[in-house]
Order: structure tokens, then sequence, then C-alpha cells
């Protein structure tokens, strides 16, 4: 059976007992580049798309501190909306330090130093004319143009490419605000987009990075001002080490059963698969694992509350349950400490489960 179009314009395309919706996504009007629309197809089809991958290890990264103090210094001259110019107050936790500054904005530095989040939220605070329409929102390939600009002349050295490494554009997200009640009779506010981001990952030796890590992010606003970025983005080394993947039917009969949600149910669908090298991120690295090969699943289950079957509107009492799980497909799976599904002692992590709703973009 062939992919079809649904009524809503997705793609729909069967994996075994699986539905997947591809494409375009709903509140945010977040929308995939080619490279994740195509992986994503390749993955219901063919899973990996090859019978092995090299498996790689995460360099340790320079450390917390020096990459902070690279970031002051790199944007401390800055007259741009990115900028570590002002007074700053710092407050340093068990896995970041943070530095606030009176201007607005704020810098947050994880872990080994690999991953870290900058916001100047304040410029879009004090220029409200900024926002446009939805129709008006800066396109896909415009992003991904300033997208590259930024991450090649601003964080180079924070966001540097390994041999057989490619920067991969990867979906597009927009701040929206407006709507109303639909309840009341109150007149509704006009839809405005506030800002747009574009989300960048990595292939190595054409096998996509999914998880994350390696991923880097570049917040704009309408006037195509750079307002933020985010990066996890360590640097590899290749264990020499081959592990051999799946066949196709073996890795869907994985993938069922070791789905945090019940495929089977009609209640659930499976809204897209990726399969690549798995990469859980800076905040959840354990340095005796390696980097393997796995698929991410990211299913809904839809359902009513108790108590309001009998509803007067049609659509009240649904209670939706979204869940990202993360699989190994290498025929010998290597532990990992922060991954359930390898048999990693730390089961409760939250590695697989319901996908946040708020927080930084990975």
């Amino acid at each position: 059976m062939g992919a079809t179009l649904s009524t809503s314009g997705r793609i729909l395309v069967p994996l075994s007992a699986f539905v997947l919706i591809l494409g375009v996504g709903t509140e945010s009007m977040a929308a995939d580049f080619a490279p994740r629309i195509e992986s994503a197809k390749r993955s219901a089809e063919v899973g990996l798309g090859r019978s092995e991958v090299t498996l790689l290890e995460r360099v340790q990264g320079p450390g917390l501190d020096e990459t902070a103090r690279n970031l002051l210094d790199s944007f401390a001259s800055s007259n741009e909306v990115v900028t570590t110019r002002g007074r700053i107050s710092v407050r340093v936790g068990d896995d970041r330090v943070s530095y606030v500054a009176e201007e607005g904005w704020f810098l947050d530095v994880y872990n080994d130093g690999s991953k870290a989040s900058y916001r100047n939220y304040q410029y879009l605070a004090d220029n409200p004319q900024l926002a446009v329409s939805v129709e008006e929102r800066l396109s896909n390939e415009e992003l991904d143009m300033l997208g590259r600009e930024f991450i090649a002349t601003q964080l180079g050295k924070f966001v540097r490419m390994g041999g057989g490494e490619k920067l991969v554009p990867s979906f597009t997200e927009f701040e929206i605000t407006g709507g109303g009640s639909a309840i009341d009779s109150k007149a509704v506010e006009r839809e405005r987009v506030q800002s747009a981001v574009v989300v960048f990952s990595r292939s190595v030796d054409g096998v996509q990075v999914i998880g994350p890590g390696s991923k880097v992010a570049v917040v704009f606003a309408n006037d195509r001002s750079p307002v933020g970025f985010d990066f996890d983005w360590p640097q590899y080394k290749s264990t020499a080490k081959v592990q051999r993947v799946l066949e196709m039917e073996e890795l869907r009969a994985r993938l069922e059963k070791d789905l945090t949600l019940d495929s089977s149910r009609g209640d659930v669908q499976v809204q897209r698969v990726d399969c690549g090298l798995v990469d859980l991120g800076a905040r959840k690295r354990d340095p005796k694992s390696v980097i393997q090969a796995g698929c991410s699943v990211q299913s809904v289950q839809r359902s009513v509350s108790e108590g309001s079957k009998d509803a007067p509107n049609a659509d009240s009492g649904y209670m939706t349950v979204a869940v990202m799980d993360y699989i190994p497909v290498g025929e010998y799976v290597e532990p990992h400490a922060y991954w359930p599904s390898t048999g990693g002692s730390n089961a409760d992590d939250g590695t697989n489960g319901p996908v946040p709703k708020a927080g930084p973009m990975f």
C-alpha cells in the first residue's frame, strides 16, 4: 500500500500497524525542510536505509566555564541584538551557569560546554511593530539562508564540522499570538507572527543524527535580526567499531514492542518515525556510551476523558498524550545509562515519555 493523502492534506504512510503523519505542523505553523520530510518517508519504508553504521563517541567538551567565557567575549563589543554588553548577574547551578543582564538578554551554558542557549526577548518587547501577519512571515528558504549565515559568522568556533559532516536544515517554527475564546462571543484577535526559529541538524557520512544532540537553532525577529540561538553541538570521533542494523521486519517488530503507547489501539497514531544515529544530548551524556543506530517514534493518543462522553460540545473532553520514544535498532544494542531502551540504569529520567510543553528548543 502506498502513501495517500488525508482530508487535511497531510501525507499518511503505513508502517506495519503504524500510520505516519508527515509535513507541516499545527499551532506553531512549523514547517519541515525537504531533508526531514524525506528522512521520515525513508524511515517508514526502509528504516535506516543501510545495513550497518560506524559507532561514534562524543568528545568531551571544552568545559562550561570556557564556553561561557568565549560566548561572553564573542558578543561583548556587539551593538547588534545578540550582545553580551551590560551589567550581568550570574547564577551557578548543578549543571549550568546562567547570565542575566539588566538590558534584558540571558545566556545559559550547560554541562561540558557543548550546549548553550541565548535570548534577547527584550528586543521583541521593545519593538511590537515588528509583528507581521501569518502570510508575511519569513519563508523557509530565507530562514535557511539567514540561519546559515549567522552560524558561519557568529557561532563558527562553537558549531564546527568534522570530516564527512554536513549542516542539514531540519524545520522552522513561528511564535504566533492572537486568537480568542471559542466559548463566548468576544472578538477574536488577529494572529500575528512575533518571531521565527530555524533548526539545523547534522549528518555524518550521509546518516542523519536524531535526538536533542547535534542541533543548532537561530531565532529571528521579522526585521531579520537574530535575537537568540541554541546549540547542542559536540565534536564526534569514530570508534572504528561497526554496528549491524536490524532488517526491516525485525526493526518494525522492535519499534512496536518498545513503544510507550500501544500502536494497535484505535486512539493512538504514530505521527512520524525518524531513523539515524541517536545523540540524546549534553544533559543526558553517558561518557561510557557511544552514538549508535536508533529510531525516534512520535506518537499521540487522543481519548475522551472520564465523565465527558455526554458533553454538549463534540470537541469537549478530549485528552491528548504525546510521547517521543527513542528505540535502538542495532542487532547488538550498546548500553547507555540514560536510555532505558538499551537497559540503562536510569530508567526514570524521562528519555522516553511525554513531550514537554515548554522549554528550550532541544
